[in-house]
């Protein structure tokens, strides 16, 4: 290989690194400032967990205290009689059984 086509390759790899490590540099300056804000979010998630701490020790100071007996046995009041299924929900649950029977 001539000398004066070594000299031209070399120049254009060294273009072509210079060019690469740019870009290079403008992706990692987009990723940090793409996940920047993850400190954000934990400390939101942190604030969030406190509310909810709070409102969980609330509402357990609402709710009247369980009666203390066996678990498993039957239940005094039985829940209320579920509300009427909607046409949509009895279709559906129509369809459920012809493809069980099948």
């Amino acid at each position: 290989m001539p000398l004066q086509d070594f000299q031209k390759t070399m120049q254009m790899f060294e273009q072509n690194m210079t060019t690469n490590s740019i870009k290079q540099e403008m992706m990692n300056d987009a990723m940090d400032a793409a996940f920047e804000g993850d400190d954000d979010e934990e400390e939101t998630e942190e604030l969030v967990d406190q509310v909810l701490n709070e409102l969980n020790i609330t509402m357990a100071n609402q709710i009247p205290a369980a009666q203390n007996g066996a678990l498993g046995g039957r239940v005094a009041n039985p829940a209320q009689p579920q509300t009427a299924m909607s046409t949509a929900d009895a279709d559906l649950e129509a369809r459920l059984d012809n493809l069980r029977r099948n």
